[in-house]
């Protein structure tokens, strides 16, 4: 009869569902977070490999020696059980297989005859689906260890902080006893009671084996007391709960000594500028050449209610401030359309009517394209905008991942290169990690076993060197605050960024290995005086990679990259007559024309004025000099701060060419273009035009109605109403034009 159901119980097989806690693991398989199953059990899935030898062994022998031979039900252990509580007249002995006490965890009956026959056959047909070691894994899960702990790791973690794999043997003991009677000896409330217990199962148990019992195994206090079950990355944690539903085990990327780290450097760093009214903080770290997730650090404190530390600031979307400008840089340099050394200006400038500013409100002059970038000036990046193109730098930032960029498309203007526009940590780790991986991206990684695409080549190795080496540390000078770092600067590249109304903080920083993105600021939005991403993020940030146990290693130059001498007074290559010279890198790609801060002239001797091919005689007596050949924006920049800046000699009145060969004409507003005001970007729409220096008056017209007269050189903004326009002007010379144009209010 046995046998005919041991039979049945394999051709009916029973294999149950049970819901596990589900398990965050870090990148070396230590549990870092944990989430309560549904009916708020604490209840780890423990494989055979993650118990300790010894309890495994201590468990069978106290529980079910014959564990391995019987199929579920051991008939001569029921025999056994029998006789004895029918000498004694009481119950004595059990016969429960671990395969029968497993059905007992899964399906709670009351403790009658009949139930005890349901186990039988239900143990039966569990024996029949699954094997040995699944069953005996299935005990050492679900086993109650007091509360709401069920389960070995349950109860290693949460009495011991301990994973379990490696105890003692008096721990071993202790954890093969509670299972019995959990309340009865629950480890932190009745550890008198389990003590005793314990010793004398130890002492059964290696009389048993024929080996002696040490005094100080007998001796071991348990030592037991309530530890939380681990709570680290809880943003990350949740998103992979998310994003998995189905996975009870997510082995993810992150490294839990870092981790560990950053979260507790943040807690103390974010609690000292509480006075400064921050509140949050949140941290990525990405490894380079694998995209994977090494911290993620939605929020320092999930806990804090008040200052709403739930939010998770990696996927918040937030204004970037300046940290868009090096992609920028990247992509003019790639095209060949700029060099570290070219010189740019931070002049007062209009693009479209947006007239740009510097932070501190003041004005650099002429600057290399390095030290416009390392300074975060903002009209050199608006400049460098204007002539990509917002539509082509969008692209490049989509391709680079900013997927939160796609929605803001058709509102985003100049000032994007600034800050105009969200985008989330993530995306903005992801693409300074594409610099330090030599202008290859990589997708982010959050699980180990997480497929990612193929990695894309974005930037040459030698562009992104370029651009790492305009925002090395060796070139920055550090505040108090910032000087923490200063060993490490040499080793690492960063940018910062802060947004508009002092909200948002950010620095960026990446080596050969790692990129580290850090954001301060508040989750409710609220400003603060003291957020600058250079005073308050940059030490932060410099002070996570102290905590790298590795060597921090610069990205490599490239072999690639050459140098030339250029002129000082543009960064170009040197002419002849460019005599302050110096070396600057240069790329293969290159494409840049040759010096012209000088041109050369031909002026009468004697009527002081400049002369063409067109109007020189014979008996004409004349000179040829090199003059200067200021870009106009600084010739204007020089003379506002009353610099005298030279000016060309008028040219030939007699000249039959002249009036054909210069003529005044408008460059703002563009012939046909709209123009869109949005109340924060559009500062007044500029009139200008470009004339020579013989011109020194305008007249400008809006709508046939004049609205300005003065130096043409002189800057002035017309703020029309929506609909279309004609803009038009005359200048001392006699030369008129005129431009049609159309504006368009955007209501948010």
């Amino acid at each position: 009869m046995f046998c005919l159901m041991a039979a049945l119980g394999y051709i009916f097989p029973w294999k149950p569902t049970i819901e596990y806690s589900r398990e965050v693991l870090d990148s070396d398989g230590n549990l870092i977070h944990a989430f309560l199953t549904s009916d708020s059990k604490w209840r780890l899935k423990t494989d055979i490999e993650q118990a300790d030898s010894l309890y495994l062994d201590m468990l069978l022998w106290k529980e079910d020696q014959y564990f391995y031979l019987h199929p579920g039900v051991n008939p001569l252990a029921i025999f056994r059980a029998a006789a004895q509580n029918i000498l004694t007249g009481k119950r004595v002995s059990g016969a429960s297989t671990i395969s029968m006490q497993v059905v007992r965890l899964i399906k709670k009956r009351p403790r009658t005859f009949t139930s005890k026959l349901v186990e039988m056959w239900e143990a039966l047909r569990l024996e029949g689906a699954l094997s040995k070691q699944e069953i005996l894994e299935l005990y050492i899960s679900l086993c109650p260890f007091g509360g709401n702990v069920e389960g070995y790791r349950s109860a290693n973690n949460m009495y011991w902080n301990t994973a379990g794999k490696h105890i003692s043997m008096a721990q071993c003991a202790a954890l093969a006893i509670i299972p019995n009677q959990p309340e009865r000896f629950h480890p932190v409330k009745k550890q008198e009671r389990l003590l005793a217990a314990r010793n004398t199962l130890l002492n059964n148990y290696l009389k048993n084996k024929q080996t002696f019992l040490l005094a100080e195994t007998v001796s071991e206090h348990v030592d037991a007391q309530f530890y939380p079950m681990p709570k680290l990355a809880t943003q990350l944690a949740l998103r992979l709960a998310g994003k998995y539903p189905a996975e009870t085990r997510m082995f993810s990327t992150i490294n839990h000594a870092l981790q560990t780290k950053v979260e507790k450097l943040s807690q103390d760093y974010v609690q000292k500028l509480k006075p400064y009214h921050i509140h949050n903080a949140a941290i990525l770290v990405v490894e380079n050449k694998t995209g994977k997730v090494r911290v993620y650090m939605g929020s320092q404190d999930f806990g804090n209610t008040e200052h709403a530390g739930q939010v998770d600031g990696i996927k918040a979307i937030r204004s970037p401030g300046s940290t868009l400008k090096p992609f920028l840089y990247a992509k003019m340099m790639q095209d060949g359309k700029l060099i570290p050394d070219q010189i740019l200006y931070d002049v007062p400038m209009h693009f479209e009517g947006f007239a740009p500013e510097n932070a501190d409100n003041t004005f650099s002059g002429k600057v290399t394209a390095t030290e416009a970038l390392l300074n975060s000036l903002n009209i050199p990046a608006v400049y460098l905008l204007h002539h990509m193109g917002t539509d082509p730098f969008i692209n490049l930032l989509e391709i680079l991942g900013f997927e939160s960029i796609q929605p803001q498309r058709h509102r985003i203007g100049m000032s994007l290169v600034l800050g105009g526009c969200g985008i989330k940590l993530e995306e903005l780790v992801k693409a300074y990690s594409c610099l330090g991986n030599g202008g290859l991206l990589t997708e982010t990684r959050l699980l180990e076993n997480e497929k990612t695409n193929s990695k894309s080549r974005i930037f040459t190795e030698a562009t992104t060197w370029l651009v790492g080496d305009m925002l090395a540390g060796w070139r920055r000078t550090f505040s108090s605050q910032t000087r923490k770092g200063t060993p490490l600067a040499s080793q690492i590249s960063w940018k910062t960024g802060t947004s508009f109304g002092k909200k948002d903080a950010w620095s960026v920083g990446y080596n050969q290995q790692y990129t580290v993105g850090v954001w301060l600021g508040n989750f409710d939005g609220a400003p603060s005086a003291a957020i600058t991403g250079s005073d308050i993020a940059t030490p932060l940030m410099l002070q996570v990679f102290q905590l790298f146990s590795s060597p921090v290693l610069a990205v490599k130059k490239p072999k690639n990259i050459s140098t030339r001498k250029i002129c000082r007074e543009t960064g170009l290559p040197a002419d002849t007559f460019c005599h302050e010279t110096t070396i600057g890198f240069w790329l293969p790609e290159t494409q840049l024309p040759i010096c012209t801060h000088k041109i050369l002239i031909s002026v009468d001797t004697i009527l002081k004025c400049m002369v063409c091919a067109e109007c020189k005689s014979e008996s004409q007596v004349y000179t040829n000099m090199w003059v200067e050949n200021p870009e106009p924006v600084y010739r204007r920049f020089l003379k506002s701060k009353q610099i005298q800046a030279q000016d060309l000699p008028p040219h030939a009145a007699h000249c039959s060419a002249f009036g054909t060969m210069r003529p005044s004409r408008i460059s703002s507003p563009v012939e046909g273009k709209t123009y869109i005001m949005d109340g924060q970007m559009f500062n007044g729409l500029p009139l200008e035009i470009l004339s020579g220096a013989e011109v020194k008056n305008v007249f400008w017209y809006l709508d046939e109605k004049i609205v300005f007269q003065g130096s043409p050189e002189k800057l002035f903004s017309i703020n029309p109403t929506s609909g279309k326009h004609k803009v038009s002007f005359v200048d001392d010379k006699g030369t008129t034009a005129s431009v049609q144009f159309f504006v368009k209010q955007v209501i948010e």
